[in-house]
């Protein structure tokens, strides 16, 4: 059986970059949200920054077997002092519906890796020209087949 989120066994190797461009594709199911496959400069809410990994552990099982990561998402929902960026970010945290970055994350057939899930969040502030705006960072984990080569 197939689970949600994961890819058929046998998925190819793990590539950070094909991973980080996957879980872009997954959040721009989310309308009207900015999606950013790499940490950019500069951005303008709502948007989601794809990060570079918290961490990356090889050889989880043994002969190069699963790899695997704890990718940070990081969503911008607006200026912090602003009523309707709380009520953005309220709908972007949701565990499930049409806004919700967990069900796009957790919801797409990935094939760049054997699993993916969003497991929690921490809420935090993001600082862009001297704006301070309400931010989420989503904590993905990804597992996946080490590469041989």
């Amino acid at each position: 059986l197939r689970h949600r989120g994961a890819a058929p066994r046998g998925a190819a190797p793990v590539n950070l970059a094909d991973i980080m461009d996957e879980l872009g594709d997954a959040l721009e199911t989310i309308e009207g949200l900015r999606v950013f496959r790499w940490p950019t400069e500069t951005l303008t809410p709502p948007a989601a920054v794809v990060d570079y990994p918290d961490d990356y552990t090889f050889d989880g099982t043994s002969g190069r077997g699963m790899d695997g990561m704890t990718i940070p998402i990081v969503l911008v929902a607006g200026r912090a002092s602003d009523r309707a960026s709380r009520n953005n970010l309220a709908r972007y945290c949701d565990g499930s519906g049409e806004w919700s970055v967990k069900a796009a994350i957790d919801g797409h057939a990935y094939t760049t890796c054997d699993s993916v899930r969003a497991g929690g969040m921490e809420f935090g502030l993001w600082t862009e020209n001297s704006i301070l705006y309400i931010s989420a960072v989503f904590s993905v984990d990804i597992t996946g087949p080490g590469t041989t080569t």
